[in-house]
């Protein structure tokens, strides 16, 4: 799924200083241009974090937890995010305390937010730094999306909807074409959404609602 520049800018922030321990978030790759913008990551059979794979439903995107030791666990399963061998972004059992968060936005490995997207035809493969390869890749940023702090209402989250439904016309008619994105700078909002899988990203989609390019 991706989202359109005018869709992506009209999601309304609440954003914390910080990313505490605690926080669920789901992660959107940036990359101005490319056809990797605003791609959803998700895990595939092989336990792979990739971007712009075909999912049944919004249950089978990553929602992310961070541990506050500098590892990230994935909500619903008892695997943490790590690194193969080839410095893959995987999913696997031992906790990796390799990760922070660049601008309280972007996901960093080893401190660096520098990531490169790899296409593998129907999705694409996520990889920490450089990558030396034939394929086609991208380097990109992985954005946080959907972050929520501990547990949240069904009350909260569709305060958080409709608040994020009426500024959408605002943001929509002052929103710029093009949403530069191509390094960590670029300032987009995250998202407050649900805390449950799945509904940590659908709050952000059913925000903005028709204004999603499938």
């Amino acid at each position: 799924m991706k989202f359109s520049a005018i869709a992506f800018a009209a999601i309304v922030a609440l954003v914390e200083a910080a990313v505490p321990a605690g926080t669920k978030f789901g992660l959107v790759s940036i990359r101005s241009g490319s056809p990797v913008q605003y791609a959803s990551a998700s895990l595939n059979s092989d336990n792979q974090v990739v971007l712009g794979a075909t999912v049944s439903s919004s249950d089978d995107y990553l929602t992310a937890v961070n541990v506050g030791d500098g590892s990230l666990s994935i909500e619903g399963t008892d695997l943490y995010l790590g690194l193969n061998s080839d410095k893959a972004l995987v999913a696997t059992s031992t906790p990796s305390k390799i990760f922070s968060f660049s601008d309280d936005r972007y996901l960093a490995i080893d401190g660096s937010d520098a990531i490169t997207a790899v296409s593998e035809s129907s999705y694409y493969s996520v990889y920490a730094g450089a990558v030396t390869t034939d394929k086609t890749t991208y380097g990109i940023a992985l954005l946080i999306t959907s972050a929520v702090t501990g547990s949240s209402s069904s009350s909260a989250a569709a305060s958080s909807a409709a608040a994020s439904s009426s500024a959408a016309t605002t943001a929509t008619q002052s929103a710029p074409a093009v949403v530069s994105s191509a390094a960590p700078s670029t300032t987009l909002a995250q998202v407050n959404g649900a805390a449950s899988k799945g509904s940590v990203f659908a709050a952000a989609v059913a925000a903005v609602g028709g204004a999603l390019l499938l």
